[in-house]
């Protein structure tokens, strides 16, 4: 079936920002998400719907992502006479992708019905485990539906769980000036990514949900988190010293 954008739902999710960006699980088909505002930018009040920031911060490539974060956060504080970029980020949906291979260069995408529930545990935890990354499914030439079963990996080191705790970081570290971490809280929107047949299509839309430290375990967690020992060597170029370095003039003339 053909899939349908639910504008409305991203105008809202927006909040009024004419800039966006996405982030977030495979599974929540985030990658999707951003075709569709790309490709209906306009109509969601967008004129940029895959929208970067400068690099105020540099980072090495595994670090890459979470610097992305870091900077539009930083382009946000710094042009704080227009909306802020916002970062849509899906972590949790009520279906998933179903790719159909027709043969050749042709697929089709469906979506079946698998509920997911966010799970801070696997967010902050550092230890190895299947985390809430889900391999997709497919159905193959001959009609067998098939899914590699999820490898077990350290939650610690994926790239979306990377992405969200320094998402927590830019909002909530004190090391930061408060005005930064207002404009961060602002920059933020989670969302769930609902899929619902109508009539002969289906239907996508975004519905915004509570940041992950929102969750009553969060804080018990993160405190867990903590007190474990490093798994890996400390940062060379420590973040908050350059953000601080980037935003340093502001920071003067505001506090």
């Amino acid at each position: 079936m053909a899939i349908k954008l639910n504008t409305d739902s991203v105008r809202a999710a927006c909040a009024g920002s004419d800039r966006a960006t996405v982030f977030g699980y495979a599974h929540c088909n985030y990658q999707g998400v951003q075709d569709f505002l790309s490709m209906h930018a306009a109509e969601c009040g967008l004129v940029k719907a895959a929208a970067v920031a400068p690099w105020h911060i540099h980072a090495s490539q595994n670090q890459i992502f979470k610097t992305e974060l870091t900077n539009i956060v930083c382009e946000n504080y710094l042009d704080n006479g227009h909306p802020p970029i916002k970062v849509l980020f899906c972590i949790d949906t009520n279906a998933v992708p179903l790719w159909r291979d027709l043969g050749g260069n042709s697929i089709a995408v469906e979506y079946i019905p698998s509920p997911t529930h966010f799970d801070p545990e696997a967010v902050t935890s550092k230890q190895a485990q299947v985390a809430c990354y889900r391999d997709i499914s497919c159905i193959g030439k001959d009609g067998t539906l098939y899914s590699a079963k999820p490898s077990l990996e350290r939650a610690n080191s994926l790239f979306t769980h990377k992405e969200l705790r320094r998402a927590y970081k830019l909002c909530t570290d004190e090391a930061l000036p408060e005005k930064f971490r207002e404009v961060a809280r602002r920059t933020f929107q989670f969302v769930r990514v609902e899929i619902q047949p109508e009539a002969d299509a289906w239907v996508l839309e975004l519905k915004p949900v509570p940041s992950p430290w929102e969750s009553p375990r969060w804080d018990a967690l993160w405190k867990q988190r903590k007190e474990q020992p490093r798994t890996s060597l400390p940062d060379p170029h420590p973040w908050r010293e350059r953000v601080l370095e980037v935003i340093s003039p502001r920071v003067r003339s505001k506090l």
